[in-house]
């Protein structure tokens, strides 16, 4: 774990907390821990952030007479966050024995992708006979979104993401006097 991934870690411990304290005063029905369940799995469990260099370059032509010619090189951080999705479903039972419960949650899945507009630095621009928009930048943008999802798939960002809710639900049941918490898919 990185120094990032700890922090984060952190900040979502302190943002449970409260969750948890009052929680362990609320009694042990299954109700009012779903309620409470869904109240710490409404953020995400788990971030990546992503700084990627994108090159744009478009041309027009009238003619076979280069009229447009335009380059951009910069760069833009993307946030990845993932999470479970309660809008899918949750569910805690009792049992087997008193001190024990099942949640069944859905799998985890990418809840945001969102390139933060405010990191874009641009490292040089080329323009010659027009202007490039800001459209084009986002335009490029959009195209990488997909690569950048596949790539955060394939560093394991759900299997993160369901492990830190599952322990975030652990402590809070725990906390209500469960010895054993169970999870099955939904």
């Amino acid at each position: 774990m990185n120094v990032a991934e700890s922090i984060r870690s952190r900040i979502a411990f302190v943002l449970i907390l409260p969750a948890l304290v009052s929680c362990a005063s609320g009694g042990r029905d299954t109700k009012v821990l779903e309620e409470k369940v869904r109240s710490i799995l409404e953020l995400p469990t788990y971030e990546q952030v992503y700084r990627d260099i994108v090159f744009v370059e478009r041309d027009r032509s009238f003619l076979m007479i280069r009229t447009m010619h335009t380059q951009v090189l910069f760069s833009i951080d993307i946030r990845v966050q993932a999470g479970i999705d309660l809008s899918e479903g949750l569910s805690i039972s009792r049992g087997p024995g008193r001190s024990a419960v099942t949640v069944r949650l859905p799998a985890a899945k990418i809840l945001l992708i969102d390139a933060d507009e405010s990191s874009i630095h641009q490292y040089f621009v080329k323009e010659s006979g027009g202007r490039i928009e800001r459209l084009d930048y986002y335009d490029e943008i959009d195209r990488i979104k997909d690569r950048i999802r596949e790539d955060a798939i394939q560093r394991e960002i759900l299997q993160k993401a369901a492990s830190n809710a599952k322990s975030m639900i652990a402590g809070l049941l725990a906390a209500t006097g469960f010895e054993e918490v169970r999870f099955a898919p939904l």
